[in-house]
């Protein structure tokens, strides 16, 4: 008779995951929320009785408090990457009128 050993371990796991947009790609998004948060031994059981993970989430969100929180930090930090992109934009908007605007004022004294 052989015994086997386990060793317990002492450092936890990281588990690498993709960020996905919720508004682009919610069916990933919620899947991968379910898969970090959600006890489970076998994938096809994830979704329960739903036919996709948004609903699985939503509706087991209540027992999932870490993965709400996880869920509205994520999309604060989506909206703020946003917000980011939009004064972006706006800047370099401005930097190009500004710019055509002192050409045409250059152009207008040489003539």
């Amino acid at each position: 008779m052989y015994w086997v050993y386990f060793k317990k371990p002492t450092k936890g796991y990281l588990i690498n995951h993709y960020r996905f947009n919720v508004k682009t790609k919610s069916e990933k998004y919620f899947y991968l929320l379910l898969l970090l948060f959600k006890p489970w031994r076998d994938l096809s059981k994830l979704k329960g009785a739903y036919e996709i993970y948004t609903d699985a989430f939503k509706n087991s969100a209540s027992a999932l408090t870490k993965a709400m929180k996880y869920h509205k930090r994520l999309e604060e930090i989506q909206t703020a990457f946003e917000r980011v992109a939009e004064l972006i934009e706006k800047r370099e908007n401005n930097l190009k009128t500004a710019d055509r605007d002192k050409l045409m004022t250059v152009n207008w004294i040489a003539i």
